[in-house]
């Protein structure tokens, strides 16, 4: 009777031990958003392009609003390339996709000149609004549930939703007083998607590991250790001998006589052999 009780006590307490570690891996937003600023400062999604649209005429689908012109951004996401988008963790996509739409603004707003008490209220508005969403599991982006009432109603690209309308009515009025500032337009998104990557280990490792190049940044900026699978929970074995993937992921993969290789995989410096990518990686 004694052991029983015993024995349920300890599944109590490791459960309850189990569900403290995978709270405390949960990212928040903070570190989420330290990532985007992390992946941006690397040099992948320059925002700024030298092309200067003329004022009025369409381009990329909108209209330069500027009389000085527009330049030229590109609407594509630093995600599309380090987050895939079938990530079970909606949560931390959301907050990745809100970090990013906003770090963005505040990257190219004020390379463009156009100081944070034009823009700022506006964009932290946005960020707090749709952080609120995401906490209870609904967003314009990844929805757990059936989508309900947004107040800034993405479109396709969630720059050319209410959030970039509202941007664009006050830099307008600021632009208007000082004129020689740009405008800007956006391209649109990459369309960047998974594709079917055949991933081979020679001669045949016992374990594969991947993790997305974004949730490794994002244990980072939770200071756990991203190459520490039991505290960075977003790691994931490979047992298929094709997965579909897309971007950047580190991976780890160990031998049967222990030894052990690291790196990084970029899908997009894949060689194809027609539809399918594929890649080696070889015992040290």
């Amino acid at each position: 009777m004694l052991r029983a009780f015993l024995s349920g006590i300890a599944v109590v307490l490791c459960a309850a031990l189990c569900a403290r570690q995978a709270a405390a891996s949960e990212p928040g937003y903070r570190a989420v958003k330290a990532a985007i600023v992390d992946l941006q400062r690397g040099g992948y999604n320059d925002k700024l392009s030298r092309d200067l649209a003329p004022y009025g005429p369409r381009k990329f689908q909108t209209t330069c609003w500027a009389r000085s012109g527009c330049v030229v951004l590109d609407g594509c996401s630093v995600l599309e390339t380090y987050l895939p988008s079938q990530e079970a963790n909606t949560r931390a996509a959301n907050y990745a996709l809100i970090a990013d739409v906003s770090v963005t603004y505040e990257h190219v707003l004020t390379q463009l000149g156009y100081p944070q008490t034009v823009w700022g209220r506006t964009v932290n508005d946005f960020e707090t609004y749709e952080i609120a969403r995401a906490e209870h599991g609904r967003s314009a982006f990844f929805t757990e549930t059936a989508q309900r009432r947004d107040k800034y109603k993405f479109l396709d690209e969630p720059f050319e939703g209410v959030l970039g309308q509202q941007l664009i009515f006050q830099l307008r009025t600021y632009q208007n007083a000082h004129p020689r500032l740009h405008g800007f337009v956006f391209t649109g998104g990459c369309g960047a998607a998974e594709v079917p990557v055949k991933i081979v280990t020679s001669p045949l490792a016992t374990q594969l590991f991947i993790i997305p190049t974004f949730f490794y940044d994002v244990c980072r900026a939770q200071d756990i250790k991203p190459d520490d699978m039991s505290k960075c929970n977003h790691w994931r074995e490979v047992l298929a001998p094709v997965e579909s993937i897309s971007g950047s992921y580190h991976y780890f993969v160990r031998w049967a006589d222990g030894v052990a290789r690291r790196g990084i995989l970029d899908v997009n410096d894949l060689q194809f052999k027609g539809a399918v990518g594929i890649v080696t990686l070889r015992k040290p």
